[in-house]
């Protein structure tokens, strides 16, 4: 299968530090009556801290929110999803792990919102406006490196088309890649995007892939080309991070990056689905964060049940309206197999993030550490799966995974009639799913960015 096991455990979203929009909780402006809220003085604040960085012009969401006209003809639309928990998206359960960038909205920050509604909707003074304080918000600080094709792609095969498209890596040097950020030329059509570097050795052959130079080549399963003869190197292409709906673009934890030796190459993976949008031309972009050394070497590695995608042992069935799959394995030795040897086993692993990964039918999903004495440790919980939501969460304090921990991940899926996807307006039968790379298909993996320890 060349390195398709390999590959088939990185094709999600959420990965590494590529978390949703927007902030962390803040302190609230200084409480107003009712009669009193006004835009700029009450609601501004708000809505800048966790609403703009996604709803900008370009950006994620549909519409903007950045001024009062902007915000009044949206504000019956933004009421009840705010009431409703569904805006701003914040999918992990507040009760497994305290996360940076926490983008939920307060109670007594809805409250503002449908006061201020409820009062009239006025405008007030624009000198009144006080930013919310202790931000934390989630983007790549510096791009020193950027990536686009230089024509862009029209999906060809349907409902699911992987292109792949090579690029130079532009640093003489060995150096880490510290930040990363992922925009969609697309987003109607882009499932998800992952990067890849490769190392020197393998250059040429991933040159010879491309029979037009610029135009990029179909790889189902990972960068290599589909159909592509095995190849014997002395390393194997390494993943750099990605992008999946619902993410943005950050830092990597500080004094932590991923290596790419002089001399590499980048892959930029695409995955496009056509099943409900036409194709049209994509020209996805990405910007790398570079620098020359770090304290400590990361990865960015997956974790899933190999014989879920090797031997399709995860069916999930039509109709069944519960369908779930748990995998437990020794937690050192399954990151460092998925490192390559890069972390080891003999000694304590750090954790910095974690992410998981379903496809449409998915409902809840968890990755947790069981220790050596028995405990348990939950690492991220997504009770209410949403596949246009992904993300990675980062931890406001790293996790240490030690000698005689397990790793579990548990996946649930809705396979009823219910359930089913609809496609040009018609809801769709339902049918078995197994483990798979297109939309239609499902999948359930974590991914955890890790280092070794420090002493």
């Amino acid at each position: 299968m060349k390195h398709a096991l390999v590959y088939a455990l990185v094709i999600a979203a959420g990965v590494k530090a590529l978390g949703g929009c927007s902030s962390s909780q803040a302190s609230d402006p200084t409480a107003s009556t009712a009669a009193s809220l006004t835009y700029y003085k009450d609601v501004k604040p708000i809505t800048d801290a966790k609403c703009a960085t996604c709803h900008v012009a370009g950006g994620l969401a549909p519409f903007a929110l950045l001024s009062y006209s902007d915000f009044i003809a949206q504000k019956d639309a933004i009421l009840p999803a705010t009431s409703q928990g569904v805006m701003p998206p914040w999918p992990p359960t507040e009760s497994c792990a305290s996360y940076a960038y926490d983008r939920s909205i307060t109670p007594a920050q809805i409250s503002t919102l449908r006061d201020w509604v409820d009062a009239g909707a006025v405008e007030g003074d624009p000198s009144q406006y006080v930013a919310l304080t202790g931000i934390q918000v989630e983007s790549i600080s510096r791009i020193d490196a950027h990536v686009t094709p230089t024509v862009p792609y029209t999906p060809q095969l349907q409902p699911d088309d992987y292109h792949c498209f090579l690029f130079d890596w532009p640093e003489t040097a060995d150096s880490f890649v510290t930040g990363l950020g992922v925009k969609p030329g697309s987003p109607t059509i882009v499932h998800h995007a992952l990067i890849y570097a490769i190392p020197p050795d393998q250059v040429a052959t991933y040159e010879a892939y491309e029979t037009t130079p610029g135009a990029g080549y179909t790889c189902f399963g990972g960068p290599d080309k589909s159909g592509a003869t095995t190849t014997t190197t002395t390393a194997l292409p390494s993943l750099i991070g990605g992008w999946a709906p619902g993410a943005t673009g950050s830092d990597f934890p500080a004094n932590t990056g991923i290596k790419v030796a002089a001399g590499s190459k980048i892959v930029v993976q695409i995955h496009y689905n056509t099943l409900n949008n036409p194709p049209v031309p994509d020209a996805t972009e990405v910007d790398f964060k570079i620098d020359p050394t770090v304290l400590i070497p990361a990865y960015d590695l997956p974790f899933t049940n190999p014989s879920w995608p090797k031997d399709q042992t995860m069916n999930i069935p039509a109709g069944d309206a519960d369908v779930s799959y748990s995998f437990s394995f020794d937690a050192m030795t399954a990151l460092s197999l998925a490192s390559k040897g890069g972390i080891t086993s003999t000694s304590p692993i750090t954790v910095w993030s974690a992410a998981l990964h379903q496809h449409n039918l998915g409902t809840h999903s968890t990755i947790d550490v069981t220790h050596g004495d028995g405990t348990d440790e939950c690492y991220l919980d997504i009770l209410h799966w949403n596949f246009h939501w992904q993300g990675s969460y980062a931890f406001n304090q790293p996790k240490t995974i030690d000698s005689g921990d397990t790793l579990n991940i548990t996946c649930h899926w809705d396979n009823s009639a219910a359930n089913q996807p609809d496609v040009g307006g018609v809801q769709q039968s339902p049918r078995d799913v197994n483990w798979g790379e297109g939309t239609e298909d499902e999948m359930c993996l974590g991914f955890l960015y890790v280092t070794q320890a420090t002493p």
